[in-house]
């Protein structure tokens, strides 16, 4: 603001009614208005963040004048009918701002990131190389699982094996990573399984008899705080059982309650889902991240023939809203439209 009216001394300066259309004018300047694609912001997601952070400096401001006190906490040196000259000032300014930032500025940045998120095409890892992560995760997982048992104890052994487990039950499930790499001892000691000899388990056709046979429940907490089911192999679920038997041995502490665990904190499914990545030389190995995982599940599932309650259920396991399936992973309007088109 300084840059554009020299005469600024102060920051109560900048805050009277009459200065504020130069503080909208640095905030255009600040989101580059008129540099972007088609003459647009730059950035058009600034003025929500450099708008409300110059909202939160008036009220700073005015906590100070009301409290008489300047910034450092010391009595404020300032006549009180200039005091409360400063005060009406900022108070004026501010509600200039609750009138005008919004329906000039913010509203206007809002629709251009709209508009250029509609028409961003969201780049999904291949087919080829998805399947190659997770042959090389399966892989790695089998032949430190022999290991695990060898005398002496190799403690590398055991620190890739765990990371091992938690990609393969990352990709497995499409969990988001940040849920992922948070599980604890105990949600694997409250894991459920569908019995046998249970009436829930007759009444289940044979393919799903043998599905819930294979795999173990767990239940996790989500980024929305809500529970959500966790499938595990019981050839996994062994495995894990064999690991924390092992916590004392690989230096975990048991105060240290992550199931994915590394010393006194846990091993990060981002950083994780990184390093395998690139070792399992795949042609683009940046696209293989948990976000992108949940992607390409969501687009494969556009070629499926799944109702709206069949993405309903998919939604809840995979812990999103069934919007995510039913509007934004919908196929392709364009090549709808153009395939059910009829020549006159």
């Amino acid at each position: 603001m300084k840059d554009l009216q020299p005469t600024l001394t102060s920051l109560s300066d900048a805050y009277e009614p009459v200065q504020y259309d130069l503080f909208e004018a640095g905030i255009r300047d600040m989101c580059g208005e008129s540099k972007g694609e088609g003459n647009e912001f730059r950035a058009p997601s600034a003025p929500h963040q450099y708008g409300p952070e110059f909202k939160g400096a008036s009220d700073l401001l005015l906590t100070h004048l009301l409290k008489k006190m300047d910034f450092l906490g010391d009595p404020e040196e300032l006549a009180e009918t200039e005091r409360q000259i400063q005060i009406q000032n900022v108070k004026g300014w501010q509600e200039v701002y609750s009138r005008e930032f919004d329906r000039h500025v913010a509203s206007l940045g809002r629709k251009q990131a709209e508009r250029r998120t509609a028409y961003t095409k969201s780049v999904v890892p291949t087919l080829e190389d998805v399947q190659a992560l997770i042959n090389f995760v399966h892989n790695c997982a089998q032949e430190c699982a022999k290991k695990i048992s060898a005398t002496p104890f190799q403690k590398q052994v055991h620190d890739e094996l765990t990371q091992a487990l938690l990609l393969k039950v990352l990709i497995f499930n499409r969990k988001i990573v940040g849920e992922m790499d948070k599980i604890e001892v105990v949600d694997r000691l409250n894991a459920q399984e569908v019995q046998k000899d249970s009436a829930e388990f007759h009444a289940l056709s044979v393919s799903d008899q043998k599905f819930a046979s294979s795999f173990t429940r767990l239940s996790i907490l989500s980024k929305t705080k809500k529970r959500v089911p966790l499938l595990v192999s019981k050839t996994d679920v062994i495995i894990i059982n064999k690991l924390i038997e092992m916590r004392c041995q690989a230096d975990i502490p048991e105060s240290n309650q992550f199931l994915f665990a590394k010393g006194h904190s846990r091993y990060y499914g981002t950083k994780v889902m990184r390093d395998f990545a690139y070792k399992c030389r795949v042609t683009q190995p940046k696209l293989l991240t948990g976000r992108r995982l949940r992607r390409h599940m969501a687009a494969c599932l556009r070629f499926l023939n799944f109702d709206d309650e069949d993405l309903r259920l998919m939604s809840e396991i995979m812990g999103h809203s069934d919007k995510t399936h039913l509007t934004n992973f919908r196929r392709n309007e364009l090549a709808l439209h153009a395939g059910n088109s009829r020549g006159e």
